[in-house]
């Protein structure tokens, strides 16, 4: 159901009625669905190291490593793309994965899957 009262079915309705949803509830502008700083106190965290590994720049190696450090039969979604693609590619496609990376570091968005 969208902010409107209107029941959505086609995806990108969905999409936008969840994201007004959660955009409206986590800047306190929506007041039937205010937060309570009391609960969210209660959850974890980002401590100052991990904020830093965040807003830090990852070298290709460190991203690289990562990837490589993965089980090679795991796969991040239904893709069909396991890690032992992207490792046995890695000459070819490198380079853009860590470009995606960072760019989803940077903007906080991955791309879309088409």
């Amino acid at each position: 159901m969208n902010n409107q009262g209107r029941w959505v079915e086609d995806m990108e309705s969905i999409t936008k009625a969840f994201t007004s949803f959660y955009n409206t509830l986590l800047q306190g502008t929506d007041h039937r669905n205010p937060l309570i700083p009391d609960i969210v106190g209660l959850g974890k965290r980002l401590t100052d190291q991990h904020r830093m590994m965040r807003d830090c720049n990852f070298s290709d190696n460190e991203i690289k490593e990562a990837m490589f450090s993965i089980s090679s039969n795991k796969a991040p979604g239904l893709d069909g793309y396991n890690s032992h693609f992207f490792k046995s590619t890695w000459s070819i496609i490198g380079e853009d994965v860590c470009q995606a990376v960072r760019d989803f570091f940077r903007t906080g968005k991955l791309l879309k899957e088409k």
